[in-house]
């Protein structure tokens, strides 16, 4: 849960909101949104990636996704 604030950009598709702690009201993060055209892209390429995760065993997958989460955990506190 965060407060979001739009953020002023120059005319155009993108946008960009800041996230703020609700409890302190600190600055977390500011962030893209993601355009319909972003999110079309990423539908695509989630398509065609997916047999290829579906092949792979079970042990394998979650490997991988248990990598991602400890990398992504380091970079939020390093």
């Amino acid at each position: 849960m965060a407060i979001v604030t739009p953020i002023e950009t120059p005319p155009g598709p993108r946008r960009r909101l800041r996230l703020a702690s609700p409890a302190t009201l600190q600055p977390i993060a500011e962030i893209d949104v993601a355009t319909a055209a972003d999110v079309q892209e990423a539908l695509v390429g989630a398509r065609q990636t997916q047999p290829q995760w579906a092949a792979l065993p079970i042990a394998e997958r979650a490997a991988y996704l248990w990598r991602v989460a400890t990398r992504s955990d380091r970079e939020r506190h390093p």
